[in-house]
């Protein structure tokens, strides 16, 4: 249904009646792959305020990607970071194909996200920063599972890993730099993440 409204623009016909609310009632999953930016944008943002995004981060990624290609890029950097600090700790208490899934989005979403972040470190570390204050001030249904002692120190080995990464991103003497093409260093074994 989705694809058919999508092309009735190109045929000449503007939806308009019970089409656009048809649009509108779908899941924001299906809204996203829409090719009306408002739409593919308003679903992105209803999934990254949605308390059900909490629970399954990998929905994060998708929103990144969409708010990314339709411009809002600096949100989209966010997005990916936020979805990946959410989804390495659901792994300390999920498991089957959750790593691959995540392997999968930072292979197809994280590139183009990522070689446009790694353009502006000091803008990166900037996003990276608002991840965490977002993480601290957000629900958060991982962390507060962790029980055991071991769950704790998995969890803060996410976060050890977050820090990590940001300090490498902002090189050796925690200088920025501002390569729009970085050198063979070593950001370039780390540009899909932490």
């Amino acid at each position: 249904m989705l694809r058919f409204l999508m092309l009735l623009p190109l045929l000449g016909v503007v939806p308009h009646g019970p089409a656009l609310p048809a649009i509108n009632s779908l899941p924001a999953e299906e809204r996203l792959q829409s090719c009306d930016p408002a739409i593919a944008i308003a679903a992105a943002e209803e999934i990254t305020r949605s308390p059900a995004s909490l629970k399954e981060p990998l929905l994060l990624f998708s929103a990144a990607s969409v708010l990314f290609h339709h411009g809002r890029k600096d949100d989209g950097v966010f997005w990916l970071y936020a979805a990946q600090l959410r989804m390495r700790q659901q792994l300390v208490f999920e498991q089957g194909d959750r790593a691959q899934l995540m392997t999968i989005m930072l292979e197809t979403a994280g590139k183009p996200i990522n070689a446009y972040a790694f353009q502006d470190t000091r803008r990166l570390d900037r996003i990276l920063q608002r991840v965490l204050q977002w993480d601290s001030s957000t629900p958060n249904p991982f962390k507060d599972k962790a029980v055991s002692a071991d769950e704790r120190k998995k969890v803060e080995e996410v976060y050890g890993g977050f820090a990590g990464f940001r300090a490498l991103g902002r090189g050796p003497e925690q200088q920025y730099r501002n390569d729009s093409q970085p050198e063979d260093d070593h950001r370039s074994s780390i540009h899909l993440g932490f």
